[in-house]
């Protein structure tokens, strides 16, 4: 079954969504690359610790992937599935898919002026779910 993870939501390019549907993973990642997703994966348990003390309830998924934890969301149509780094709760917000980020500097000086819908809208993707 051909399935779209949900880390791809809102990804703007329709020709990497197409190739990752259809199995073809594309190029190896060179040692930088590889660097840069492995500090991703070592901050992401701190950054679970973070969102806990600031009073979120958090479902965390630890090595997502290959979790057990996995979720199926309808959208219009079809349907997206994936393993998420987690799922938080605090206040109005209830059950939230979340897929954590790390950047650099300068990427997150563009986040906190421009904010995620403008500055990384891929990274904030919501369903009005009336057409799901």
């Amino acid at each position: 079954m051909k399935v779209l993870s949900a880390s791809k939501a809102g990804f703007p390019c329709l020709r990497n969504l197409w190739y990752t549907v259809n199995g073809y993973s594309g190029t190896e990642n060179n040692s930088r690359t590889q660097r840069i997703f492995d500090v991703g994966t070592v901050l992401e348990p701190l950054i679970v610790d973070w969102l806990r003390q600031d009073g979120w309830l958090v479902e965390y998924n630890p090595g997502s992937q290959q979790a057990a934890l996995e979720v199926s969301i309808p959208v219009k149509g079809g349907k997206l599935t994936g393993h998420p780094d987690c799922i938080i709760s605090k206040g109005d917000v209830q059950n939230a898919l979340v897929d954590i980020k790390t950047m650099n500097d300068r990427t997150f000086r563009a986040l906190k002026r421009d904010g995620t819908l403008k500055a990384f809208s891929n990274y904030a993707d919501f369903c009005d779910c009336s057409g799901c």
